[in-house]
């Protein structure tokens, strides 16, 4: 019987294991099994559910035991043997998905004001200093 396909369940993402052999996929932790360390917002050290984690950065509520995150999700330094090539690759302990994370409308919302902001910012900065050095 061959072997089923794997998906990545990130929305936005299209990985599927049969496309490309070269791809990994993590299943999620298992529940209250792994406490990792994470530094907070506010520099302090505290434990956290490593499953919990992987639900807050993906935006899932429950995940699905056949659900998988494909390795384009992780960082260079989310894994044991980053450079072993193929399908073998295992993350460390305390690895979190962090790259290429489902974005949330409001979230959009948000990037889009910020960018308009920046934009302006940058626009009144040129401007004032073209009128500076017009007057020198």
């Amino acid at each position: 019987m061959p072997k089923s396909r794997e998906y990545c369940c990130v929305q936005g993402c299209n990985s599927v294991s049969g496309k490309n052999s070269s791809l990994t996929f993590h299943k999620f932790p298992k529940p209250q099994k792994q406490i990792v360390l994470k530094t907070n917002y506010f520099g302090a050290v505290e434990q956290v559910d490593w499953l919990v984690e992987w639900r807050k950065a993906l935006k899932i509520s429950t995940p699905h035991p056949r659900m998988r995150v494909c390795f384009l999700h992780f960082k260079h330094d989310d894994y044991v043997t980053p450079d072993y090539p193929g399908s073998h690759r295992i993350l460390v302990k305390s690895a979190v998905p962090s790259l290429n994370l489902p974005v949330t409308p409001k979230e959009k919302e948000n990037l889009s004001r910020n960018e308009a902001r920046l934009n302006r910012i940058i626009q009144r900065s040129l401007a004032h200093n073209c009128s500076i050095s017009t007057i020198e």
